[in-house]
Formats: C-alpha cells, sequence, structure tokens
C-alpha cells in the first residue's frame, strides 16, 4: 500500500505544478529603435520645472506582466485590468507601476491569433510633483502601432480620468504641450518591435489525468500482487 500512497501523492505534486504553469505569469516587452539626432529634440533653455537632455541613441523600452498569457485576437483592447506591472524607459525616466507619480492613461493591445502582441496604445505619464493642471511631467506613449514618443518636462493641459479602466480622476487627459516648448526633451524614434512570452504548453485534461491515474493504480497493484506472492512463496 506504501507504493500506492507515493503514486497518488507524485501525481497531485505533478497536477499542481502543471495547473501552476499554465496560470503563471506572463511577461510582453517593446523596444524601439534607437533615436537619431534627427529624432531628438532638447530643451534649449530651462526657467520651468526639472530640464533634462536626451542622450544620444536613445531607447524607448516598455515591459508590462499580465496575470496569465493574453488572449488571441484582441483588437486595441484594454488590458489594464490584466497588468499587474509595468516599467518604461526612455534613457532619463523610468515611470514604474509601484511609483505613486505615475498615472495610466491608456493600456490597450491588438495580438495576433497566438496571442503575441502586434501593436498598442500605451500611455504613461510621471509627475514632477503635484497632479494638477499645468504642472511637469513626462510622458511615455505609443501610437497605435510600433511607434514610440517620449518626452521630459512639459505641462499637463487638463485633468480627467482617460479610457483605461485603472485610470483615476487625477491623470492628465489633455497630454504635455511638448510642441516648442523650450524647456522640454523629446524623442521620437522610428518604429520598435514587441517580444512575447513563450506559448504556454496544453495541460491534460481531466480524462487524461484520470487514465494516468488509472495506470498508475495498476501498475501499483501488480507490484503488490507479486510482493506478495514473493513472501508467501
Amino acid at each position: 500500500m506504501g507504493f500506492l500512497k507515493v503514486a497518488v501523492r507524485t501525481v497531485a505534486v505533478a497536477f499542481c505544478f502543471l495547473a501552476g504553469q499554465a496560470t503563471a505569469q506572463a511577461t510582453y516587452s517593446f523596444t524601439s529603435a534607437p533615436a537619431t539626432p534627427a529624432q531628438t529634440t532638447n530643451h534649449t533653455t530651462c526657467t520651468v520645472g526639472t530640464c533634462s537632455s536626451y542622450p544620444a541613441n536613445a531607447v524607448i523600452n516598455i515591459n508590462f506582466t499580465t496575470a496569465t498569457n493574453l488572449p488571441a485576437g484582441l483588437v486595441a483592447t484594454d488590458i489594464s485590468t490584466l497588468v499587474t506591472s509595468f516599467v518604461l524607459t526612455d534613457g532619463i525616466t523610468t515611470m514604474a507601476s509601484t511609483d505613486p507619480q505615475v498615472s495610466v492613461n491608456t493600456f490597450s493591445v491588438s495580438t495576433n491569433g497566438l496571442g503575441q502582441v502586434t501593436s498598442s496604445r500605451i500611455d504613461i505619464y510621471r509627475w514632477h510633483g503635484a497632479k494638477l493642471a499645468g504642472q511637469p511631467l513626462d510622458n511615455i506613449y505609443t501610437t497605435g502601432g510600433s511607434v514610440a514618443v517620449a518626452y521630459v518636462n512639459a505641462p499637463c493641459i487638463s485633468l480627467g480620468k482617460g479610457p483605461a479602466a485603472t485610470s483615476m480622476t487625477d491623470n492628465c487627459v489633455g497630454g504635455g504641450s511638448n510642441g516648442g516648448n523650450p524647456n522640454a526633451s523629446t524623442i521620437r524614434p522610428s518604429a520598435g518591435s514587441y517580444s512575447s512570452p513563450p506559448l504556454p504548453q496544453p495541460v491534460p485534461t481531466l480524462s487524461e489525468w484520470a487514465m494516468i491515474v488509472f495506470g498508475l493504480i495498476l501498475a501499483g497493484g501488480a507490484a503488490l500482487y507479486i510482493q506478495r506472492r514473493q513472501f508467501t512463496a
């Protein structure tokens, strides 16, 4: 009977392990092309806010993790409630989901038939101080395809809740006034690429598990029968 107990425990552990793999978190990423000098506009003066200049060949990186792999066939779908964490960088600013100064405006993606991200409209802000209209902030966003834009130290035009389900009312919906702002710096790199996690492996169905358990029981019963015969011989 000891063999049967071990077999049952082994099956239970294997089932929990595979079930955990099936529901494991998934991390997606986007990387832009390096920004050329023609795609970089740095501030010319600094009278408002905290001014910064983008380094040569600055790159925009976006990484986000979801509770499970994204489903296939999404079309510009808000996934903000599925996102468990995110980090965006542009060579100057780091925007993390754990930072209270960070606000989510938009977080939607499209996926292909394999659940891989093909385009996104992600719009994240990081405030320098108080979340008020006219206050300076930084912004990283994608334009609905595979192009991303970033700027630093531009004033927010207006407040309000964005399209994302997780957006708050103190979010900047008017966008930053970075165009022609001498205190702001901007990069507009060429199109980048997305990276999606490996496809999840299929988990055996209940009927398959039943067959596995049945086979183990048969094997255990046969071993027990042979053992008893050896003792009685």
